[in-house]
């Protein structure tokens, strides 16, 4: 086995040990069994599938969902299926949320394409136009929502360049999520 596999499962699957035990090996998983054991146990707790966010949108709650294209972890498809299934429920919901795919991006940030729209890596503008944590701050505060975010993305060939400033090699404009011609 490579020195990778055991790096990523510790890494990236560590959650499942939530379910599975401490000691599980995670170069074992059975998918055939061990997965009902997960969902079993984990699902109530971390699934955020309910479409209807009535009480959140009521109380004053803004939901602002960023989601790269590039995840490999969880598909942007999921994101997009729960933005629907709470259009469907509850009609317009523009007034307390929001979904920004960002291309190219990964698993929160990094990728081959736009890699920070919300981590706000020291290099990234820190203000509401570049990362949807401000942004997000910002609609809470004064009501303004955002209509478009412009993540950016890193000098090639440096891996500190998230960590240092004047490293952003470009940016690029993206809008929530369906556009206007879609809806």
């Amino acid at each position: 086995m490579s020195r990778c596999q055991p790096d990523f499962a510790h890494g990236y699957l560590y959650i499942l040990r939530w379910a599975l035990g401490a000691d599980f090996d995670l170069t074992a998983f059975d998918f055939h069994r061990d997965v009902q054991t997960v969902r079993k146990t984990l699902d109530g707790a971390l699934n955020a599938t309910d479409p209807d966010l009535t009480p959140f949108r009521d109380r004053g709650g803004k939901l602002l969902l960023v989601h790269g294209t590039a995840d490999p972890i969880i598909p942007y498809t999921s994101s997009v299926r729960y933005y629907h299934s709470v259009q469907d429920r509850m009609g317009d919901i523009r007034d307390f949320f929001r979904l920004f795919l960002v291309p190219g991006m990964a698993h929160g940030s990094g990728g081959p394409g736009l890699q920070d729209a919300a981590s706000t890596y020291p290099a990234s503008p820190r203000d509401s136009r570049h990362s949807a944590l401000f942004a997000l701050k910002e609609w809470v505060e004064t009501g303004k929502a955002p209509d478009a975010l412009w993540p950016v993305a890193f000098q090639k060939g440096n891996p500190l360049s998230p960590f240092l400033e004047g490293s952003v090699a470009y940016e690029r404009q993206i809008l929530p999520y369906p556009a206007e011609s879609e809806e």
